[in-house]
């Protein structure tokens, strides 16, 4: 009887009769899955779904014959995979249809069911691209960090970091900004000098100043020979100024003379800088710093 039910099922699913065979081949799978017959029509059954493009179903027939039948685990981790890809599909159908909200959820959905999927990571990386199109910024960079923290040999990570310091600076989270731009030049060392600037910048406008000074120092000592280092080092002078540390901008001075540059200061600047030093009853050094200063203005004119 099983052999008569099976070939009439099968010559149907042959002739592309799929909507008469799909029933006959779930019966027979769900009756006799331990024989080989009825694994034989379980496959073609979740077959008979993908031809016919029935994602949602095959998603959820796949899940329950990876439950219920009686087959070994090599099949049902076939069943878990069918299950797996046409989830997936399901997610990218609406995205297809521009439904981003709905495939943020869905992809999320994917994910936290079985985080260590092949798929999960891209499942992630399909969801903040739709947070994105939806316009969440706010979404878009909290899954971006997920994606980093939790799949960190993903091989979106570079564009998933670059994305997310234009993320950060699009919501005006400078300091977010700036410790994302730190993560992203270690994979992009050729533009490591450059971008340390900006990341100190960026921590120096949102209130992080240890940081961002931190980040000016390393930059004035082990790049003093670039441009961005010398730039790092007149940020330091003026911090110094505000400040009121007269010491340190005498040495910061100093530093300009002997790499006779002049730093981006008028010679009235110079001359404050003598003030603050004759506050430091230095006077003897401080007009040291100024007539070097000043020589070194004329000589370049």
């Amino acid at each position: 009887v099983t052999d008569v039910k099976f070939k009439k099922a099968f010559i149907a699913y042959e002739k592309g009769k799929l909507d008469e065979a799909a029933p006959q081949l779930k019966e027979l799978a769900l009756g006799f899955s331990q024989t080989e017959r009825g694994r034989k029509a379980a496959t073609l059954y979740l077959d008979a779904l993908n031809i016919q493009k029935k994602y949602e179903l095959l998603r959820d027939e796949s899940l329950a014959f990876s439950q219920k039948l009686k087959v070994d685990d090599t099949m049902k981790g076939e069943f878990k995979k069918i299950h797996q890809q046409a989830s997936f599909t399901v997610v990218q159908n609406f995205e297809g249809d521009k439904k981003y909200q709905d495939a943020v959820k869905g992809y999320l959905a994917f994910v936290d069911a079985d985080p260590k999927s092949p798929l999960a990571d891209k499942a992630l990386y399909n969801a903040i691209r739709c947070a994105s199109l939806a316009k969440d910024l706010k979404l878009t960079s909290a899954l971006s960090e997920r994606l980093i923290k939790d799949y960190p040999q993903n091989e979106n990570k570079k564009d998933i970091l670059k994305s997310l310091v234009t993320s950060y600076e699009a919501q005006a989270q400078l300091a977010q900004a700036a410790r994302a731009i730190l993560r992203f030049v270690e994979l992009e060392p050729d533009r490591k000098i450059p971008l340390t600037l900006t990341a100190a910048d960026y921590l120096i406008l949102s209130n992080f100043t240890k940081e961002g000074e931190a980040l000016y120092t390393k930059l004035s000592k082990e790049n003093i020979d670039t441009d961005e280092g010398k730039q790092a080092l007149e940020r330091l002078r003026v911090m110094a100024e505000k400040a009121g540390q007269a010491n340190k901008v005498a040495k910061i001075y100093e530093k300009f003379v002997e790499l006779e540059v002049q730093p981006q200061t008028s010679v009235a600047k110079a001359k404050e800088a003598m003030g603050l030093y004759y506050d430091d009853k230095d006077t003897t050094k401080a007009l040291e710093v100024v007539r070097d200063v000043l020589a070194m203005k004329k000589e370049k004119n």
